[in-house]
C-alpha cells in the first residue's frame, strides 16, 4: 500500500534522507535511487509519496519514491548548477580554463610540442567522464570510483577537467581529506610543468615529441 510522508532530513551530498513518521515510529529510510524521476532533489518538509519496505535489518525503508508537489524540487541540470556557483567555484573553473590557454599558447609559440596540449586535453576529458560516473553511482548507490584513482588522473595531468567537475557536480568539493590531497597532486603537476619549461625539461619533452613522431612513421610504414 501506497504511503505519502514529511522528508524530514536529507543529506544532498550522500544522497539519502529520512521521512517523518505521523505516529511516532521509527522514521522511514529513503536513499535517491528509490525516486522514479533521477534528475531531482527533494527538499525537507516536502511531501513524498512512496511503498514502505523494509532494509535487512528489518528497519522502514522506502522504495518506488515520488515527489507529490513538483512545483518545490530542486532540478539537477546545468542551469541550476551554474546559477548556484559562488565565485570561488567559478574562479576555479576559470583558472582551469586559463591553464589549458596558456598550454594551448606555448605549442602555437613552439615552447611546447602538441603531445602535451593532446595530453592535458584528453585526460581531463577522462577525469570529467569518472567524475560523472562516479557522482551517478554515489547517488545510485552503487559501486564507486576510488579516490586514490581520481587523485591519480589529476596528477597526471588531468586535474583542469576534475576541477570542473568538482564545482559543476558540487562533487568531491566538501570532503576536507580529499581536497588536502588533491591540492597536493595539482601542486605537484603544476611543478612539473614549470620544470618542462626550464632547458631540461624541454631538451627532453622534445626528444619524446621526436621518439613519438618516429614511432607512429614506423607503424605508417609497416601498415603501408
Amino acid at each position: 500500500m501506497r504511503k505519502q510522508g514529511r522528508l524530514k532530513s536529507w543529506n544532498d551530498k550522500k544522497g539519502f534522507g529520512f521521512i517523518a513518521n505521523p505516529s511516532g515510529g521509527a522514521d522511514t529510510f529513503i536513499h535517491i535511487s528509490a525516486f522514479k524521476k533521477r534528475n531531482v532533489r527533494p527538499v525537507i518538509n516536502q511531501t513524498i509519496i512512496f511503498t514502505p519496505s523494509n532494509d535487512e535489518q528489518g528497519r522502514p525503508r522506502a522504495t518506488l519514491a515520488e515527489l507529490k508537489d513538483f512545483n518545490n524540487f530542486v532540478s539537477v541540470n546545468t542551469a541550476s548548477v551554474n546559477f548556484a556557483m559562488g565565485f570561488k567555484a567559478k574562479l576555479l573553473i576559470a583558472g582551469s580554463a586559463g591553464f589549458m590557454m596558456i598550454v594551448l599558447v606555448l605549442v602555437l609559440f613552439n615552447r611546447f610540442p602538441l603531445f602535451v596540449l593532446y595530453l592535458y586535453s584528453i585526460l581531463s576529458i577522462v577525469s570529467i567522464a569518472f567524475y560523472q560516473i562516479d557522482k551517478f553511482a554515489a547517488q545510485q548507490g552503487h559501486w564507486r570510483t576510488t579516490e586514490k584513482f581520481l587523485q591519480l588522473l589529476s596528477l597526471i595531468g588531468g586535474w583542469p577537467g576534475a576541477i570542473v567537475m568538482q564545482q559543476l557536480l558540487k562533487h568531491k568539493s566538501k570532503k576536507l581529506s580529499f581536497r588536502l590531497k588533491h591540492f597536493v597532486m595539482v601542486a605537484i603537476n603544476l611543478l612539473r610543468f614549470y620544470w618542462m619549461l626550464t632547458g631540461q625539461g624541454q631538451s627532453i619533452i622534445w626528444f619524446i615529441d621526436d621518439s613519438i613522431k618516429s614511432l607512429i612513421e614506423g607503424i605508417i610504414r609497416l601498415i603501408a
